[in-house]
Formats: structure tokens, sequence, C-alpha cells
């Protein structure tokens, strides 16, 4: 089963969601936003730090601690 794909479409999904359905700040939207598509470079432009981008990921779909 490709538990990479099912992070990496958690990741994207979670990011759109919070960068245009919630009200945060536009820094953490703009913070969010760099930090998936910094996961995505590690993943696909540098295929030797492919688990720091699957990290990444994993870190932007977790639920909150609040």
């Amino acid at each position: 089963m490709p538990f990479a794909l099912i992070a990496l479409l958690a990741a994207l999904v979670a990011t759109v969601w919070f960068a245009f359905a919630t009200e945060a700040s536009r820094n953490s939207k703009v913070l969010v936003v760099a930090v998936c598509v910094s996961s995505l470079a590690f993943r696909f432009s540098l295929p030797q730090w492919w688990l720091v981008g699957l990290f990444l990921q994993a870190v932007l779909v977790r639920p909150s601690a609040v």
C-alpha cells in the first residue's frame, strides 16, 4: 500500500483547507504553505531527502494539541 501517497494527499488537502477555510493570520497561512511546498521539494527534487519531506507532511496533517 502506498502510504507515502496517502501522506502526500492528506498534506495537500490539509494545507488547502488551512489556507482557504480558516481565519488564521496571514503569517501562519504563509508558513503552512511554505512548509508544504518545501516538503514537496524535498520529496521530488532531492530524492535522498525524501524522508524529511514525508516527516514535514506528517507534521502538517498532525491534529492540533488544543
